[in-house]
């Protein structure tokens, strides 16, 4: 009789056991990632004419493709999104945020002068590179824009030639990857502003720390705004979600940036917790020196 009244115990606490994994399983699993389409880079009608009339398509077929393949593969990299290829048939799954991005190129110049130097056999070659391109976030479903961001960008490079012997054949591609890698990096960064903003994860002292890094966060020295997230705000007449309402709680500058977080000194603080929505401010430090 006793054997039989310890089984029993030991056989209801195994079966607990057994259920804990599954439970804590249930309690963590993380939220359902959005959704994108990235469409391929286009440019406008009057862009590409400008292009043809400068001479210059060659540098503008590679910057497009170097463009296509940088923002979907810093977009992956972000692992803030699952990238897919095409429209999915049917509604949007539970939960789960789908939008489109469009990227046109609305701007571009690869502009070359020349400064002979006859006394010292040598050529001066400045070259200056710029694009500027307008990245748009559709709703994949219902075509509404959720956000839109222009990013302008400029790169020159001077070099030296010799007279006798100049330099010959395609332009060198360094000046190119450089600009297009980082205007894939910031309209990735605009991305994720929209779509999954940083949040304040812990806060010591007079120091935040937020979830984002180096590769798609904001250099040292940059003022942050902070927002606590309220409410969600209708539209009157239709009823239809326009967010979250967001409230100015706290300013700060970032002090230093690691792989996956920020760390920055709050400057302002009314009211700052964690969870807190991290944005980019247009107010200048001089504001808060006396």
């Amino acid at each position: 009789m006793n054997s039989l009244s310890s089984f029993f115990p030991r056989l209801i606490f195994g079966g607990l056991l057994l259920l804990l994994p599954s439970i804590g399983y249930a309690q963590e699993k993380p939220p359902a990632l959005p959704e994108l389409m990235v469409e391929p880079v286009v440019a406008s009608a009057s862009l590409m004419q400008t292009v043809l009339a400068e001479g210059a398509p060659e540098t503008y077929v590679l910057l497009s493709e170097m463009l296509d393949g940088g923002i979907t593969a810093s977009l992956n990299d972000s692992h803030k999104f699952r990238i897919i290829l095409k429209r999915p048939e049917g509604g949007p799954p539970p939960n789960v945020k789908q939008v489109r991005l469009q990227i046109r190129l609305d701007d571009f110049q690869d502009l070359e002068k020349r400064a002979n130097l006859p006394g010292l056999g040598e050529v001066i070659v400045k070259r200056t590179l710029r694009i500027g391109l307008i990245g748009s976030l559709y709703d994949l479903h219902t075509g509404e824009l959720l956000a839109s961001a222009a990013i302008r960008l400029a790169e020159t490079e001077t070099t030296v030639e010799d007279v006798v012997r100049p330099v010959k054949g395609p332009k060198n591609r360094e000046l190119l990857t450089k600009l297009s890698d980082e205007a894939a990096r910031q309209l990735v960064t605009r991305t994720l502003d929209c779509l999954s903003p940083p949040r304040v994860i812990a806060i010591t002292g007079k120091q935040i720390t937020f979830n984002r890094g180096q590769n798609f966060g904001y250099p040292v020295g940059e003022l942050v705004d902070v927002f606590a997230l309220g409410e969600e705000l209708k539209e009157p007449d239709t009823g239809a979600s326009l967010g979250r309402e967001e409230v100015l709680v706290g300013t700060a500058r970032v002090r230093r940036v690691n792989h996956r977080v920020s760390l920055a000194l709050i400057l302002e603080d009314h009211g700052i917790e964690k969870m807190c929505v991290i944005r980019p401010t247009n107010v200048k430090l001089s504001d808060f020196i006396d």
